[in-house]
């Protein structure tokens, strides 16, 4: 995969069944998402087959949680956050993707920063965080 695509596209449990479906294309690696019409791919399904062991379906989840561990080792260089909070339907893949991107983070943030922030995953329903998140931007104004 190229380095330089958009973590925004790919981030997301749409995006898992998007780059699930590009690793597929390009690699001949046995996989039980073969069985699946690629169109029909969904997060869950990777999250099924990773849970299974699946090479393929762990990788999807390694290089997603690649992405946000180096976007948030960016963000600590110029925030040094106390914790990134994580919600959203990607984040109930637990372990699967909190994992890499704890690994990621560790390899790529200034050594100043590692080891200071938490990695937590919201309990809030989504519908209940973006209308947190919109109140709290209201708020500052």
């Amino acid at each position: 995969m190229r380095p330089d695509r958009l973590s925004g596209a790919y981030c997301s449990a749409t995006g898992v069944a998007r780059t699930a479906r590009e690793f597929l294309l390009s690699s001949e690696e046995p996989s039980e998402l073969r069985n699946i019409n690629p169109e029909d791919i969904t997060s869950l399904d990777v999250s099924i087959a990773a849970g299974k062991g699946d090479k393929l379906a762990l990788s999807v989840y390694e290089f997603t949680g690649k992405m946000l561990g180096e976007a948030c080792a960016d963000f600590a260089t110029f925030a040094s956050p106390e914790a990134f909070v994580f919600f959203g339907g990607l984040t109930k893949a637990g372990d699967l993707l909190m994992n890499p991107i704890k690994r990621a983070y560790h390899d790529h943030v200034m050594p100043v920063f590692r080891d200071k922030a938490k990695f937590l995953i919201s309990s809030l329903d989504d519908a209940s965080a973006a209308v947190l998140g919109a109140s709290a931007i209201g708020w500052e104004l």
